[in-house]
């Protein structure tokens, strides 16, 4: 029960972050703010834009990539699972870099 509980939990809070996070990027001041991550990050960014089956715009869209998001909820369900067990300690601070 404790698991579905810390599991909900954490997939709660990460969709939350994710909803805030995407409010404060759509709220960018820059209209070329997309293009200039683009362009900076060229391995970390694809694009695809289609409207009525034409495509708008395609930047490295063949490039297979990580569902950042998926990975995250996977990460946290292992985390709360790791809690629950007493396996590792919430409280511990990760050294990270």
């Amino acid at each position: 029960m404790i698991y579905i509980i810390a599991a909900g939990l954490a997939v709660f809070l990460l969709l939350a972050i994710g909803f805030f996070w995407l409010h404060r990027w759509t709220q960018k001041p820059d209209a070329d703010y997309v293009l200039k991550f683009i362009a900076k990050n060229p391995k970390r960014a694809s694009l695809s834009i289609v409207r009525n089956g034409r495509d708008l715009a395609d930047v490295q869209s063949d490039e297979l990539r990580p569902l950042a998001s998926t990975v995250k909820i996977i990460v946290a369900i292992e985390c709360a699972h790791q809690v629950a067990n007493g396996e590792i300690d919430p409280e511990e601070r990760i050294k990270h870099g």
